[in-house]
């Protein structure tokens, strides 16, 4: 019997079959794993030296870390050791036990990087506490390796104790006399049940206490503290939590905040003798100015009218008495009299003796009036009074033009006259403005003065605006009252509607002394400096039309906290801006001073407190951090283990494993090889059936 015709009968049969099992198998998506070209069979092996594993759990977390890399480099020959912080560096094997935990902070992220930038290892095997202080995330860095990672989380929470602050949000900058609030978020971990006691403190004084009642073993909290700033200027406040036994750092117990105290608004006595447009329109404007708060009197007559009131009494609201005006000069920023003859009401010149008094030690003064203030006979004549005003007044020749006169701008970029940030703008608005009435014709501005604008009668130029420093503050004199002609609306269009505001909003600013109108300002790079690095002084210079000045010898001196004094040299780094360098080496104030010669003689000058402190990133937080590390480890098919769990052994496992799935997968529902086998395999069932006479 010919057993040989079934087996041919079922032929075709069967290489039917066998096709159906290789579509059901190629549903199923199988995949081959092509070894990757160029990948090498090293290990990077990655030992964290950063700050944070000097911490003590028993032992200090960089030797317990040590002894597991030694023991293992014993018996694998395929580590490639490196050691990181901020940044990476190989390390021999002999060198290991050498290591220490100094680096200033631990930057995962760019430790991988950096590993895998010039070697496309195996994998990497990372010893750390997990504790990263870097830009980038080390768990998207992991995804992108391509590679697995073995992760051995150093560090043992159980015996882990820190009080710290962990962050502070305060506003950028804070207001005179306007309360103020920050917050401070707390960690603490291995304290339960204590009572915190947190403070917030300006130098020696303390300004707040917060009491936190703590109630786990890990916990964090955030307490607000609120307090008011009494004065202006860079102020450093500290918050301290103290500190507390068996913590593994008290570094990161207090935190000092610098913080820029400014006005939060411009406290102005405005007297006005004869009520006019003038004064209707320049109240109107502060009133409406958020930054100013305004006192004001305004006279209900001038000395022309005849009633039967007393002057003293004629006022819009009761005048204050001259104990009560003088008590409270100190608390004003600015004084501002109009055509104001004191002596009618009942005032005696001890209130501009005051006034002076005011403006030596910082304070601002602006006259402004016709023949009452400026003429023969004028109360501000006095000697001592009239020696602070920045115009030749009091004498026989000052006379009123009533005829209508062009102010002529004499210093175009000074701040009190920029009106647009353009110089060119600024030059067209100002000579399209509506003219000036009433003008008061005087003899001259004092030598030393800066004339802002004049206007020019019977070809003459006799000083409108001008200001000047006295003592330590500024003193203006204006001969018109007639500005509030520049409010009214006109059809030019290079004229804003806004040009009388800008210009007495910029009257205040330099009367008061905002920074931005210093001639000479010296400032930090940053807020803060911290020891051992970099930091950037920068003086601008300006002149009297605050136009910047290159031709100048600027000299800084650096005075550190223990008296010791180092002189810089700034080099010029645009027109009127100079910078140079420093690297502070010890913590606390630095004294900065600037000061500035031209053509041999003093310019100005200006100084400012440089704070250095500890840069503590790293220290903000030690604790260990393995919830990142299992992170890191799931993204790439890794593995993660504690240091108490690791063991040679079970990284030449993984080793191993890795080793079986590693590779360029390729799935074979696209490798054209297999579906050449596919087609080949039809036609050889079409070509036997065919010699079977099958259909």
């Amino acid at each position: 019997m010919d057993t040989k015709q079934p087996f041919k009968a079922h032929l075709p049969l069967l290489f039917r079959a066998c096709f159906l099992v290789l579509l059901i198998i190629l549903a199923a998506k199988p995949t081959l794993l092509r070894p990757e070209k160029g990948r090498s069979n090293q290990w990077a092996l990655l030992l964290d030296t950063s700050a944070s594993m000097r911490v003590k759990e028993g032992e200090e977390r960089l030797a317990q870390a040590k002894k597991a890399v030694l023991s293992l480099l014993k018996n694998e020959n395929n580590l490639h050791p490196f050691q990181f912080s901020d940044q990476l560096w190989p390390v021999e094997k002999d060198d290991i036990e050498n290591l220490t935990p100094t680096g200033k902070i631990s930057d995962l992220a760019q430790a991988l990087y950096n590993s895998f930038r010039e070697v496309k290892y195996k994998g990497a095997l990372l010893f750390s506490d997990g504790r990263h202080v870097g830009k980038d995330d080390p768990v998207t860095m992991a995804a992108t390796l391509g590679a697995p990672l073995f992760l051995v989380g150093v560090g043992n929470p159980t015996l882990f104790k820190d009080v710290s602050i962990k962050s502070v949000q305060n506003p950028p900058f804070v207001f005179k006399n306007v309360p103020a609030s920050l917050s401070v978020t707390l960690g603490v971990v291995g304290y339960p049940g204590m009572e915190l006691s947190v403070q917030l403190r300006e130098g020696e004084r303390v300004l707040a206490v917060q009491k936190v009642q703590v109630q786990e073993a890990r916990s964090e909290t955030t307490v607000t503290f609120g307090w008011i700033p009494s004065s202006v200027g860079t102020k450093t406040l500290v918050v301290d939590v103290g500190q507390y036994k068996g913590e593994v750092s008290t570094l990161n117990n207090r935190r000092e905040i610098v913080l820029d105290v400014g006005r939060d608004k411009f406290r102005v006595l405005y007297i006005c003798g004869e009520p006019g447009p003038e004064y209707g329109f320049l109240r109107h404007q502060f009133k409406s100015d958020p930054a100013v708060e305004l006192v004001t009197f305004v006279i209900l007559r001038n000395a022309g009218n005849s009633v039967s009131i007393p002057d003293a009494e004629l006022s819009l609201i009761p005048f204050p008495t001259q104990d009560v005006l003088i008590n409270q000069m100190a608390t004003f920023d600015l004084v501002v009299f109009e055509e104001f003859s004191y002596q009618l009401y009942g005032l005696s010149p001890s209130l501009i003796y005051a006034i002076r008094q005011k403006v030596q030690e910082g304070g601002s003064f602006l006259l402004m009036g016709g023949p009452l203030t400026f003429g023969a006979g004028s109360p501000y004549g006095l000697p001592g009074i009239r020696e602070m005003i920045p115009v030749e007044f009091n004498t026989a020749d000052v006379k009123v033009i009533n005829t209508p006169v062009t102010f002529q701008v004499k210093a175009p970029d000074h701040p009190i006259l920029r009106l647009d940030a353009n110089s060119d703008r600024n030059k067209e608005i100002w000579k399209n403005l509506p003219e000036l009435e009433g003008v008061t014709q005087l003899p001259m501005a004092k030598a030393g003065a800066t004339v802002l604008g004049v206007a020019r009668i019977q070809n003459q130029e006799t000083p409108v605006l001008t200001v000047w420093k006295y003592g330590k503050g500024r003193v203006g004199a204006l001969t018109a009252r007639t500005t509030w002609r520049w409010s009214m609306l006109n059809s030019n269009p290079m004229v804003p509607a806004d040009v009388y505001q800008r210009f007495w909003k910029n009257m205040v600013l330099w009367l008061t002394h905002s920074d931005e109108f210093k001639a000479v300002r010296l400032g930090l790079g940053k807020k803060v400096a911290h020891p051992h690095e970099k930091s950037v002084l920068r003086v601008w210079v300006f002149d009297d039309y605050f136009k910047p000045v290159s031709d100048v010898d600027v000299q800084i001196q650096l005075t550190a906290p223990d008296g010791e004094k180092l002189d810089l040299k700034p080099i010029s780094e645009t027109s009127g801006v100079f910078v140079t360098e420093f690297k502070p080496e010890v913590l606390g104030i630095h004294r900065a001073q600037v000061w500035v010669k031209r053509a041999g003689k003093r310019f100005g000058g200006d100084s400012l407190n440089v704070r250095v402190i500890e840069n503590l990133q790293e220290e903000d937080d030690l604790s260990s951090h393995f919830d990142l590390m299992r992170d890191m480890a799931r993204v790439t098919g890794g593995k993660f283990v504690t240091l108490d769990e690791f063991t040679p052994e079970l990284f030449t496992e993984f080793n191993q494993q890795s080793s079986l799935s590693q590779g360029r997968k390729i799935l074979l529902w696209n490798s054209p090889w297999f579906l050449a086998i596919l087609l080949g395999w039809l036609i050889l069932e079409w070509m036997i059936r065919k010699k079977q006479g099958l259909p």
